[in-house]
């Protein structure tokens, strides 16, 4: 979050003032770059925290991309980001049925996983946590352990498996999972 974090801050301003000076133009809620730019409220709105504000404007995001193939076309990656950001609110938001929710409805429009490797990692991650969150301890075990083949030095894929283990009763195999992290988590590399 920005709060307390000076740099941040200060880029969240710097980012509101130039997203304001493009609103101010004329008919800029009838352009084709009303949707970058909203996205790119969103975020800065996630970065400072307000995670319910940023789930409503990142939803409106979502939407525009998904009712308007032109755009989808063009900014097949902007989609992405979006999803992702807006699953992240709802996880933070304890919201974790709509956080899988988003993130699934993405991972199903993903045509070419080459080419979007990192964003089914990211997605894959959102999902194991969702699943954990709800008690799916079994599907966050074997998805997580399916992310962590795609990436094992991914930060943070260990900890929803080795709790969803925790859960199930299964001691060792948490503590083997905790020991794989120390091993392979690289916190230098999202």
């Amino acid at each position: 979050h920005a709060e307390g974090d000076p740099l941040r801050l200060n880029y969240c301003t710097l980012a509101k003032e130039e997203i304001a000076k493009l609103t101010e133009e004329d008919g800029f809620f009838i352009n084709s770059h009303h949707t970058s730019v909203l996205q790119c409220q969103a975020e800065v709105t996630f970065l400072e925290g307000d995670f319910e504000t940023c789930a409503e404007q990142m939803t409106i995001v979502v939407e525009q991309y998904l009712s308007d193939d032109a755009l989808m076309d063009r900014q097949e990656v902007g989609f992405y980001e979006a999803s992702h950001v807006l699953s992240k609110c709802y996880r933070r938001l304890g919201q974790f049925v709509e956080s899988l929710r988003v993130s699934r409805r993405a991972m199903q429009k993903l045509d070419d996983p080459n080419r979007f490797v990192m964003w089914i990692r990211n997605f894959y991650h959102e999902i194991v946590i969702g699943y954990y969150e709800t008690g799916e301890y079994s599907s966050a075990v074997s998805l997580g352990e399916g992310m962590i083949e795609m990436n094992r030095h991914y930060e943070g894929a260990y900890t929803p498996i080795a709790l969803s283990h925790l859960a199930m009763g299964d001691l060792d195999s948490c503590i083997d999972t905790f020991r794989h992290a120390v091993l392979y988590e690289t916190p230098w590399d999202p």
